[in-house]
């Protein structure tokens, strides 16, 4: 039996410019009644995700790869919200209830250092006073668990957050020994392997757009579903 062939890095390199071609080429569309508040919620997560991972293309060609990790953090993290929204049956009304519970606490945050806010504002965030937050979506290992129960995607998450929060690793990245045993500081982090950045952004663009392209029905597009 023959060995399976990896993909290529140019090969996820054209799996994310193809997958932004598809949504690139929905014109006019309509959505289902029965899927309309799905719909509406994956299209921003989904046009976020394809914004990021074609900066995070950007970064990768001009050598920023630790930089593009922390996009491709990103894009992972959106990504599987998307396919946790899409897989809910619930997941717009468990969605929109989490944005409302972000919104109190951003309101109580607001007020609690003195910012006054317009009058238009606090008559919005009076609708979220009752509000609380749902775990699910809250705790990022349970979000990424029902997505992806091995776990693989969660930990892959966990390792890109190390480019986004400071650490140890941060000065490390920017440091090497010399042969004499003395530290020396290099003005651009070691570059990281282009290939795991491309196969996650290639991943997370998959995530994203199948969803919304199942829920969509597209006038202009030969992907359109029933």
């Amino acid at each position: 039996m023959a060995a399976k062939r990896e993909p290529t890095d140019e090969q996820y390199r054209q799996a994310i410019v193809d997958f932004a071609a598809l949504l690139n080429g929905i014109g006019t569309f309509r959505i289902n009644r029965r899927k309309e508040r799905h719909a509406l919620l994956l299209q921003g997560l989904v046009f976020y995700v394809h914004e990021t991972a074609r900066a995070a293309l950007l970064l990768i060609d001009n050598g920023h790869t630790a930089s593009a990790a922390a996009l491709a953090r990103i894009a992972v993290e959106h990504a599987t919200m998307a396919q946790w929204l899409y897989l809910q049956p619930d997941g717009a009304e468990k969605y929109l209830a989490e944005l409302e519970a972000q919104g109190k606490t951003f309101a109580a945050k607001v007020v609690g250092v003195g910012i006054t806010m317009p009058d238009d504002l606090k008559e919005a965030y009076k609708r979220y006073e009752q509000a609380k937050a749902v775990q699910e979506i809250r705790q990022t290992e349970s979000l990424f668990n029902a997505v992806d129960p091995s776990g693989w995607m969660y930990m892959q998450w966990k390792t890109l957050c190390g480019y986004v929060h400071p650490s140890s690793s941060t000065a490390a990245r920017y440091m090497k020994e010399e042969p004499n045993g003395s530290i020396a500081w290099i003005k651009q982090a070691d570059a990281i392997p282009a290939r795991a950045l491309l196969f996650t952004l290639a991943l997370s663009m998959s995530l994203a757009t199948a969803p919304l392209l199942d829920l969509v029905h597209s006038k202009a597009s030969p992907t359109r579903s029933a």
